[in-house]
């Protein structure tokens, strides 16, 4: 299937609007007995507020908060996506440091896409404190922290350039590239020591041709965009 993908402003920022998700009683029970099932089998996950999108512009993307259990069952199930047709939103970060990119290949364990190569940090737009705004580049930085161990003072020259859509599952990554001055053995050595368990390898790439399979359709495209903007860090 086809994963359609926008480019966007640099400056590209976030609308947020007031929307209550309101199902019938019967589709709210349906919702709440997948999500105590899928709590069974990943006792880990949490129905924290993730960021839906509405409207994908070059320079703005506009949506509202949700639960994560109505995206869980979206995703679970594609007869949802008629009530509550979620597009979650993503950040995902190209990292450049001077021995190429890095990649990471997802916890075999993963509820979605396990075992795939993808850049590395990703996550979903949460709202972890309540926020009433969001900062793509911060949602990203936390992930660095949360996935590898990487301070946000490690990187410079945060980058906004494609958005993806996944066409199954109705993610829509966010691509961000970002330099930094540690070198692969540096960011690895931090992995391995203050990263959790989001990923089951990492590997800096420098030839395009080396791409490890497979891959998710979104990181092939940000590398490709990548190399193509004039305002590669």
């Amino acid at each position: 299937m086809e994963w359609k993908t926008f480019a966007l402003y640099p400056e590209c920022s976030v609308k947020l609007i007031d929307y209550k998700t309101e199902l019938s009683i019967n589709l709210e029970k349906r919702i709440e007995n997948l999500w105590v099932a899928k709590k069974r089998l990943y006792p880990k996950l949490f129905n924290g507020r993730v960021f839906t999108v509405t409207l994908i512009l070059p320079h703005q993307i506009t949506g509202y908060w949700t639960e994560y259990r109505y995206v869980s069952a979206q995703m679970e199930n594609k007869e949802f996506n008629e009530f509550l047709c979620l597009k979650p939103l993503a950040v995902t970060g190209l990292i450049f440091c001077d021995d190429g990119f890095i990649l990471g290949k997802r916890n075999s364990n993963s509820v979605y896409l396990p075992s795939y190569w993808q850049c590395a940090p990703a996550g979903s737009v949460e709202a972890r404190h309540k926020e009433k705004t969001v900062n793509l580049h911060e949602q990203l930085f936390v992930e660095a922290r949360e996935e590898l161990g990487l301070k946000k003072d490690f990187f410079s020259n945060s980058h906004i350039l494609i958005a993806t859509q996944h066409p199954e599952k109705g993610i829509i990554d966010i691509g961000i590239m970002l330099k930094t001055h540690l070198n692969f053995q540096q960011i690895y050595n931090y992995w391995q020591k203050k990263g959790n368990s989001e990923y089951d390898e990492l590997i800096c790439i420098s030839d395009l041709t080396l791409l490890p399979k497979p891959i998710i359709p979104s990181t092939r495209y940000l590398i490709k965009a990548s190399y193509k903007d004039n305002n590669r860090i």
